[in-house]
């Protein structure tokens, strides 16, 4: 358990990064072997147009950050950047679906132990390109207990450094990129002072998306348990990689709460960026789980 969430130093908007000099990247760990792989995608025949922005979200990177100290440990991370794009492609299209299908109003998305923040950094630059105008997404919350605010923090484990969701704030008020804000947290997800700022945040907004990728075992049951506790929670996106297949039975995925999800009452779409990963996660299941609130 850990203390009260902690907000990270959100920068004044129009703070300019500096530029360092060019760096010497392996072609296999820059973002240009991401864009590579990404042309190749098989998505582009089911999702075109998403595909079509991510792209342009990702030469955008290519052309403006690629050397900046701050960016550096996201982008330069060749297969991984691929892949945490390509597994984030089916969880943003839903939920492009799901405010696009909203009412409109404000909203604020939540991404649960988000680590660096990939979905999130598409999110924040994908959203007014494909948002209906009447949606209105104030902010994106990234909660993870491993961030570390410090710079420069050596301390060993698996301390994830913010310095890079800088950049997204730094560009807020561009007049040629248009992006929602970051706001990363460090907090502990099963403290009950997470489901508070969450409750909290959609009284005072309206409306809250809950997204939890990589999420395992009893990560995705405290998910699930939050969804159905909060009012505000309009709907949640979840891709766990240790589920049972959908086509099985109800589960049990926390045990002590006597948390049962049925995969036939809600809307399973395969992960199909597990397809190629020669791992035992694919012989688990891995899916995107969409749920509806309940009634």
């Amino acid at each position: 358990s850990m203390s009260n969430p902690v907000a990270g130093e959100v920068p004044s908007q129009g703070e300019t990064p500096t530029q360092s000099e060019p760096s010497t990247v392996p072609p296999s760990l820059s973002i240009d072997f991401a864009l590579l792989q990404l042309a190749k995608s098989k998505f582009w025949a089911e999702h075109p147009v998403l595909m079509n922005h991510i792209k342009e979200v990702m030469h955008y990177w290519a052309q403006n950050w690629r050397h900046i100290p701050q960016a550096k440990g996201f982008l330069n991370a060749g297969r991984k950047f691929y892949l945490e794009v390509e597994e984030s492609i089916l969880p943003l299209s839903i939920i492009f679906d799901t405010l696009n299908a909203s009412d409109g109003g404000n909203f604020v998305i939540f991404d649960i132990g988000s680590g660096k923040g990939f979905l999130s950094l598409l999110l924040s630059f994908l959203i007014p390109r494909i948002v209906q105008d009447s949606v209105n997404v104030k902010k994106i919350v990234l909660i993870d207990r491993n961030f570390t605010f410090v710079e420069n923090d050596t301390r060993v484990g698996n301390a994830i450094k913010t310095d890079h969701f800088s950049l997204v704030n730094s560009t807020s008020t561009s007049s040629t990129v248009s992006n929602v804000p970051l706001l990363p947290i460090k907090g502990n997800f099963f403290d009950p002072e997470t489901l508070e700022l969450i409750t909290k945040t959609g009284e005072e907004v309206g409306n809250v998306i809950l997204v939890g990728i990589h999420l395992c075992k009893r990560l995705s049951g405290r998910f699930v348990e939050i969804f159905n506790l909060c009012p505000y929670a309009r709907a949640c996106v979840l891709a766990p990689c240790c589920v049972p297949n959908p086509g099985g039975g109800r589960f049990c995925i926390l045990p002590n709460k006597d948390q049962w999800i049925d995969p036939k009452e809600l809307h399973s779409v395969p992960s199909n960026a597990y397809d190629r990963l020669p791992d035992k996660r694919n012989d688990r299941g891995s899916f995107d789980w969409r749920c509806s609130p309940l009634q």
